[in-house]
C-alpha cells in the first residue's frame, strides 16, 4: 500500500510506489500491485480512509488481500508540503500489524 502524493524517488521498484503517474510511466514497464489510498491530508483519507479500508480487507467477499507493506512518507514534499499526525501514523502501524504487512 502506497498513499496519494508520495515520491518514493526514480528507480524502479520506488516508481511503482509513487503516486505521480507521470513518473511510473517513465520506468517504461507496467507498474502494477500497488494498492493506492488517499494520505491523511488527502479527500477520502484520514483515519476514516483507513477504517473502511480495514473494513474492506475484513470483508471475505470485497475482493481486497492483505498487502505485504504500508509504505508511508511521514513528510510529503512533492508538490507542497503534507505531514502526518502521530495519530495517522500509529494507525497505520497498529493496521499493518493486525493485517501481516511491514510498516515502511
Amino acid at each position: 500500500v502506497a498513499f496519494s502524493h508520495g515520491f518514493h524517488g526514480m528507480t524502479l521498484g520506488a516508481l511503482a510506489l509513487t503516486a505521480n503517474d507521470f513518473f511510473r510511466q517513465a520506468g517504461g514497464v507496467p507498474l502494477e500491485h500497488v494498492v493506492r489510498l488517499p494520505f491523511e491530508t488527502a479527500a477520502g483519507g484520514g483515519l476514516k480512509g483507513l477504517e473502511a479500508y480495514r473494513a474492506a480487507l475484513e470483508d471475505a467477499s470485497s475482493g481486497q488481500t492483505p498487502p505485504a507493506a504500508f509504505m508511508v512518507e511521514v513528510i510529503q514534499a512533492e508538490g507542497g508540503v503534507n505531514v502526518a499526525s502521530p495519530e495517522w501514523l500509529h494507525a497505520v502501524q497498529e493496521l499493518a500489524r493486525d493485517v501481516g504487512a511491514l510498516f515502511i
